[in-house]
């Protein structure tokens, strides 16, 4: 019940938030490694949650709140994903077809990759702080058949989280992006 709950609220807030602009407001995002590679084969568990291949994991993410005015920022999700015109391309007289890549943490998995920024279950960022993550896995992609010696599949890690001032009320959207390759 409080995973569906969690979910719904998560929902909630994101669909506030894509009403509004979205704005930096001194958040800054370095993805560790920024050439993560591609595990095709096999399973391990991250976060305390099973990966199975094929997957890529991130060592860290390290999130750098500046903030203004004291504010605060909650930490929302954080997406992993190929951008918008990925996908089938035409390269000379042919046509590649390439799988996006879709996924992200937030809830329970986010709070336990930032646990000393936990606050009863949302990851929250006081000013002037840097958080790092512990790794954060990526899976559920399909990969080409024979396996390339380089992948090189763009990815674009984008932070989203709430603006929260002084008094604890939503005061904006806060967004940043890293672009990765996976290998």
């Amino acid at each position: 019940m409080r995973k569906a709950l969690r979910a719904i609220s998560t929902f909630g807030v994101l669909l506030c938030l894509s009403c509004g602009g979205s704005a930096n407001n001194g958040l800054s995002v370095v993805v560790i490694p920024t050439q993560p590679v591609a595990i095709p084969y096999g399973t391990t568990t991250v976060l305390g949650n099973p990966v199975t291949a094929p997957y890529f994991l991130l060592n860290s993410v390290n999130l750098t709140w500046v903030g203004a005015n004291g504010d605060s920022l909650e930490v929302v999700t954080i997406l992993m994903q190929t951008p918008p015109n990925y996908g089938t391309t035409p390269t000379g007289g042919t046509t590649t077809t390439n799988t996006p890549v879709t996924c992200g943490i937030s809830g329970d998995q986010l709070a336990a990759a930032y646990p000393n920024y936990n606050n009863n279950g949302n990851v929250v960022l006081p000013p002037g702080v840097t958080a790092t993550s512990g790794p954060m896995p990526c899976s559920g992609f399909t990969l080409p058949t024979p396996l390339p010696t380089s992948l090189a599949i763009p990815i674009q890690v984008e932070v989203i989280g709430v603006l929260i001032d002084g008094n604890g009320n939503a005061a904006g959207r806060v967004q940043q992006t890293q672009n990765i390759t996976v290998q």
